[in-house]
């Protein structure tokens, strides 16, 4: 009995180790430096809560966004090189939080935060109540994720509608001129077109004259 406890010991013991010894490989160290600016994970961490205390109008301000976009860099490098440190998926939930408060969710940076996530934890409690808080205040970007196009906006048809007749001005008329006459009026009536019986007869006088100048006739002086 004594020997069979002894080895249950032994082998709890054992596993303990195992365990401590694959959580130690799988977790950062922390004297060790990631991202452009080497910040270690608990300057990462501490960054992360000092945004918290930040008020909202403090979060508004551009900075914040930038500052956000490089812990972004230190924790992506920090999961590629310990992909399994079980502190990453709330490292991520923290980090898109802080977007989120920035309004800088939906910016290239938090956008691109958020689907590394997805892509490396999508399983993870952290990943689905990071979703939730995101998609659930933003629905364009809900629209987004589900592979949704995002609807036009809005845009009244206009219609145009033919004028009365009477606010049409009528088109305009050049006007008439000698040109523009046709040309029966114009032209000069053939003299056979007057019937001599129209024409009034001439009195006669009584001095046997038909009215035509008899060629011996003087030629009267010039006026002066």
């Amino acid at each position: 009995m004594r020997k069979a406890l002894t080895t249950v010991i032994i082998m709890l013991v054992a596993c303990l180790q195992v365990a401590r010894a694959d959580v130690n490989t799988n977790a950062a160290p922390a004297d060790e430096y990631f991202g452009p600016y080497s910040q270690s994970v608990l300057e990462i961490r501490n960054r992360l809560n000092d945004y918290d205390k930040l008020d909202a109008r403090e979060m508004l301000d551009p900075s914040v966004g930038g500052y956000l976009d490089h812990l972004q860099l230190a924790i992506r490098d920090w999961q590629q090189k310990y992909p399994r440190d079980p502190w990453l998926p709330s490292m991520f939930a923290h980090l898109m939080r802080e977007y989120w408060r920035a309004g800088q969710v939906s910016s290239e940076h938090g956008t691109a935060a958020l689907a590394f996530m997805r892509a490396a934890y999508p399983d993870s409690a952290e990943t689905s109540a990071t979703v939730s808080l995101i998609y659930g205040s933003n629905t364009a970007l809900a629209a987004v994720a589900r592979d949704e196009t995002a609807p036009a906006p809005y845009q009244p048809s206009v219609s145009y509608q033919a004028p009365a007749p009477y606010a049409v001005p009528p088109p305009y008329e050049t006007p008439a001129s000698y040109q523009t006459l046709p040309s029966y009026a114009v032209q000069e009536a053939p003299a056979n077109d007057v019937a001599s019986s129209d024409v009034p007869p001439v009195a006669d006088d009584g001095s046997g004259s038909n009215g035509t100048v008899p060629d011996d006739a003087p030629t009267p002086p010039p006026m002066r």
